[in-house]
């Protein structure tokens, strides 16, 4: 907790507020006992993280519990101090429970007790002995009934429901308890009273209402129920809240569910607009802690998980499209709107932001700048209690140990309390993707002569270099893409090859079909050369595929060779490159940027051994 959160409690709850103390520090705030008029809180402005509690005789034992110690402000050992940081709302009410019930009486304040006179022993009467008189467990009851026996016509599950109060729970637990209990009780009851009173209290309870204000509520209840809505105290309003919250009045947490999302859509409009904000939380809160079904998770959180989706694809770009990345950076920035190379050519802007984005991401892995977790968002691990702010009694512990909103969020439910890990914006977040994002425009703008300059904004020398590389890759990946592409269909080599054939022997002149002509040589490659490679291994390549290999290898001319033979460059490399694959295991031949073919390097070496050695 913090101090803020502290001041909210204390406010709502108990209706009180911190003051200055007045015979110490001006910096020195205390809590004053609503009937004692006495301190039993402490606390600084100075140091706001920690406070004094009275805990009377049980401060022994609560100074031991966890994070609980001596006192700080006092000297009285009979208080106890305790960090916020440490604890939660919870506990925090509990030990303020403990010290309002159990705070001495003032005794400079006139006592509001009957005076009972008692004579000294000496004119005792003999026939009497004084005996403690015990006070019933419903003492508080006993009053509560006088201040409303007047309302005439009292009913008689109400007259039940008061009489049923129970005072001997332990104080941490009182109020959600009775609540529960009482609710349980009145959960099917109607009323129909034709007079209405106000009520105005921070966490209602029937305990806390008058006859008037019961039949009040119940009558608007039933109502309510019967899908006739009136706008009605506000207080009413949440006490009907907190019923679903607890179940009461329900046959299953699922049809608490739809109660509470009709009146968060189609009541709590027609209240003040936290009650929305409230109910929103509370509805979080009620499907984790009864396990509801996964659709109706995704519908509560739906602003975590839209958020967390967003997050997700800018930590994971790669799989997602460029338009996907595009949109994210819409939602969180606001220099897009305007950009004039965005607007001009979208596709291509969020192609070179996609590549860019990445590079910056990329430098996260050289731990030279984790860009999301300093400027976007940080993890960070939270805990809170279920329905904070509402009257709530835990009864019983979760259904689930684990639920899983979605791929980012994992909570880990206790019987009081989640935790999970977190996104947390940076405060500064869209300020700097603006900047970012000016300065890709700008960088994008010079490196390829587009519209007007723009003027430079302060950026790390670090970012700005991931920048440049990004638009480097773009442009390289243009280039790749500007190249043309020869689709060879290798599934009908075999066809293309007897073509090839029929289209040569067409060709040929009389004298070069005579068995014995040969074709005269004008190029470097001999005849000796030729015959060699109609001699060399046969169950790799023929004559003629091992011709161009050894030219190849040897940097001779081949060119003439292949038009005496009328032989297809390409569908010769295929040839080749398809035989020597069982022996080499890969391409062995290779087009470079000219269309020319040539040896891979890789590969040379083995080549030689085959073929010249």
């Amino acid at each position: 907790m913090n101090w803020q959160e502290m001041n909210d409690l204390v406010a709502n709850y108990y209706g009180l507020k911190f003051v200055s103390a007045a015979e110490s520090s001006p910096h020195i705030k205390v809590l004053i006992h609503p009937t004692s008029k006495r301190p039993f809180v402490i606390a600084s402005q100075d140091d706001p993280a920690n406070i004094d509690v009275y805990c009377g005789n049980l401060r022994v034992i609560v100074q031991h519990l966890p994070h609980f110690s001596a006192p700080k402000f006092t000297k009285n050992q009979r208080w106890v101090g305790v960090s916020l940081k440490a604890i939660n709302e919870l506990m925090l009410q509990k030990v303020l429970n403990y010290s309002l019930k159990h705070f001495p009486p003032n005794p400079n304040l006139p006592s509001q007790e009957q005076s009972i006179y008692l004579p000294p022993d000496d004119k005792v009467n003999p026939q009497y002995r004084a005996q403690q008189i015990q006070l019933p467990v419903g003492a508080a009851k006993q009053t509560r009934e006088q201040k409303n026996s007047h309302v005439p016509d009292v009913p008689a599950p109400i007259q039940k429901m008061i009489q049923s109060y129970d005072y001997s729970v332990p104080s941490f637990q009182i109020v959600g308890y009775n609540f529960y209990q009482q609710g349980r009780m009145m959960a099917d009851y109607e009323d129909h009273y034709n007079a209405t009173y106000e009520l105005k209290r921070y966490f209602p309870v029937y305990h806390d209402l008058t006859i008037h204000q019961l039949r009040t509520y119940f009558t608007w209840r039933t109502q309510l129920r019967q899908g006739n809505f009136t706008v009605s105290s506000t207080s009413y309003a949440y006490l009907y809240i907190y019923e679903l919250l607890n179940n009461i009045g329900v046959a299953s947490p699922t049809e608490g569910y739809m109660k509470l999302m009709a009146f968060r859509d189609q009541c709590a409009p027609s209240y003040h607009s936290r009650m929305r904000d409230l109910l929103d939380r509370w509805l979080c809160d009620y499907v984790l802690y009864y396990g509801l079904d996964q659709q109706k998770a995704q519908t509560v959180f739906a602003k975590t998980i839209a958020t967390d989706k967003d997050y997700h694809i800018l930590l994971h770009p790669a799989d997602f499209s460029p338009e996907q990345l595009l949109t994210v950076f819409k939602t969180h920035s606001t220099y897009l709107k305007a950009c004039l190379l965005l607007k001009k050519s979208p596709k291509q802007f969020a192609e070179l932001l996609k590549i860019v984005w990445q590079q910056i991401l990329a430098l996260k892995q050289t731990n030279q700048f984790d860009y999301f977790a300093e400027i976007i968002a940080s993890r960070v691990p939270t805990s809170h209690t279920y329905f904070t702010s509402a009257v709530f009694y835990f009864r019983k512990a979760p259904r689930l140990k684990v639920y899983q909103v979605d791929s980012e969020h994992i909570y880990k439910l206790e019987p009081q309390t989640c935790s999970s890990m977190l996104y947390y914006p940076i405060k500064r977040q869209e300020k700097e993707l603006n900047t970012l994002l000016h300065e890709v425009d700008r960088l994008v703008r010079k490196a390829f002569h587009l519209g007007h300059p723009l003027k430079p904004r302060q950026l790390s020398s670090l970012l700005q270099r991931a920048i440049m590389d990004g638009i480097k890759a773009y442009q390289r990946i243009q280039e790749e893409n500007r190249r043309p592409i020869v689709d060879i269909n290798l599934a009908n080599l075999d066809q293309i090859r007897r073509d090839a054939s029929q289209t040569r022997e067409s060709l040929l002149t009389e004298d070069e079909k005579e068995p014995g002509s040969a074709p005269s040589q004008k190029e470097p490659i001999s005849q000796d050369q030729v015959d060699k490679s109609a001699g060399s291994d046969q169950s790799l390549l023929n004559a003629d595929e091992t011709t161009l290999v050894i030219a190849l290898l040897k940097g001779q001319p081949w060119q003439q060779y292949l038009h005496d033979h009328h032989l297809m460059i390409s569908i010769l490399v295929d040839q080749i490159n398809e035989k020597l694959l069982d022996e080499i295991g890969d391409t062995v031949i290779e087009f470079n940027a000219d269309n020319q073919p040539v040896i891979v390097e890789d590969y040379r070496q083995d080549l030689e051994q085959l073929f010249l050695s």
